[in-house]
């Protein structure tokens, strides 16, 4: 791996003399100066270091912090540093061994060194972190997935052009959620679409700190995300009355909410450690019970109909035609 101008700085945290770790992404918001050496005592490395330490003043007056990075183990970095003055941190890439010279394409495998190199860092540069695969239980495009959440972010999807003529464009008109849109129309469209195996394509930063244009959407507009997600699926709602009416959704709303309702009741019951029941119930064996007048009661044959907070309505059988009060 090589690192070039405009290249993200691969992340490191190593410790320095007195085995303090430094992390890289700790000094952002300042520019830093990575100075790779192959030894400590050598002679061109101490004459090269030694500069550095007699001008560091023309770097910190300009706001630069200066690292030192050599493969040698930390006890020999401070008897050098010791010997030489130097005020500058000399970080060990001793173990796993000139791990993070590789990273920054500058390690000598045959020799066991890194080799000599300097990297400028700009104070607004982007540190990785981490990297991990979006969303690695989902193995398919599907509406069913879709319908949830968006599962494909927009640098990620290939597609011919001509699939525009077929289900329309993204739409300019709707802000952070338009690949979404795009998405959900696609799922409809039935066309084929998978995903390609082998190493990730492409990268989806999440810049956690960042505002503004630097920052992903999903997080510093997560306000514009919620309040256009509730866009489309009431625009896709009205859609579906118009054509099959509201009296199917309506059923579903209300009995979902009940069972919710019914659901916390049974929660708060749990946690108040089967405490008093609100009013209008009784307790029994099983928890909180609806506590019907005998008028209210439904009676066919052997069976008794009550109200319970468990299961909605149940019904309990008795041998006797006529239930005991």
């Amino acid at each position: 791996m090589t690192v070039s101008v405009g290249d993200i700085a691969p992340e490191f945290s190593l410790p320095d003399q007195d085995k303090q770790v430094v992390t890289l992404s700790d000094l952002r918001g300042a520019p830093v100066l990575l100075v790779f050496y192959p030894f400590a005592f050598s002679g061109i490395c101490t004459g090269e270091l030694c500069q550095l330490r007699d001008e560091l003043t023309t770097y910190t007056d300009a706001g630069v912090k200066v690292l030192a990075i050599s493969t040698d183990p930390v006890f020999s970095l401070k008897a050098f540093r010791e010997k030489e003055g130097f005020d500058f941190p000399l970080l060990s890439d001793f173990w796993p061994h000139g791990a993070t010279a590789q990273t920054y394409g500058v390690f000598n495998e045959k020799a066991g060194m890194a080799l000599r190199a300097t990297f400028l860092l700009d104070a607004d540069v982007v540190v990785e972190v981490g990297r991990e695969v979006f969303e690695p239980d989902v193995h398919s495009f599907t509406l069913f997935e879709l319908l949830r959440a968006n599962r494909v972010v927009p640098i990620s999807l290939l597609y011919r052009r001509d699939l525009h003529e077929e289900i329309g464009p993204f739409r300019e008109d709707l802000p952070v959620v338009g690949d979404w849109d795009f998405n959900l129309r696609l799922a409809q469209s039935g066309r084929p679409t998978g995903f390609l195996d082998g190493e990730p394509l492409a990268f989806w930063h999440h810049r956690e700190e960042a505002e503004g244009a630097e920052a992903n959407s999903v997080l510093d507009r997560a306000d514009e995300h919620r309040d256009h997600d509730l866009e489309v699926r009431d625009a896709a709602l009205r859609d579906y009355v118009r054509r099959h009416g509201a009296g199917g959704l309506l059923y579903v709303t209300k009995y979902f909410q009940r069972e919710i309702d019914l659901l916390h009741d049974h929660v708060e019951r749990v946690q108040a450690g089967w405490g008093s029941c609100r009013p209008g119930w009784t307790t029994s064996s099983r928890g909180c019970r609806r506590r019907w007048p005998r008028s209210a009661t439904a009676r066919i044959g052997s069976t008794r109909a009550s109200e319970s907070w468990s299961s909605g309505w149940t019904a309990s059988r008795r041998p006797s035609p006529t239930p005991a009060w």
